[in-house]
């Protein structure tokens, strides 16, 4: 059965990362760090307030933006 034909891409997004023909990171890791940031500036009102302790803001920090920083870094 003929599908047609098939589009040769130099990079497509798979399971949330970016993949390349030139087969470097580069793409990859400035994502995750604007992912990073994006969740950083979602939780900023708490991360940047002083009415919750050092310790509960390093947590969320870790649980939020470390999170979806190293999301599918093992791949």
């Amino acid at each position: 059965m003929y599908m047609g034909d098939v589009e040769k891409m130099d990079r497509f997004c798979y399971l949330g990362d970016t993949i390349s023909s030139c087969s470097g990171c580069e793409i990859v890791v400035s994502r995750r760090c604007r992912l990073g940031w994006i969740k950083f500036n979602e939780q900023a009102s708490i991360l940047a307030g002083r009415r919750i302790t050092m310790r509960v803001r390093g947590k969320i920090c870790k649980a939020c933006v470390r999170t979806a920083m190293v999301y599918g870094s093992e791949t």
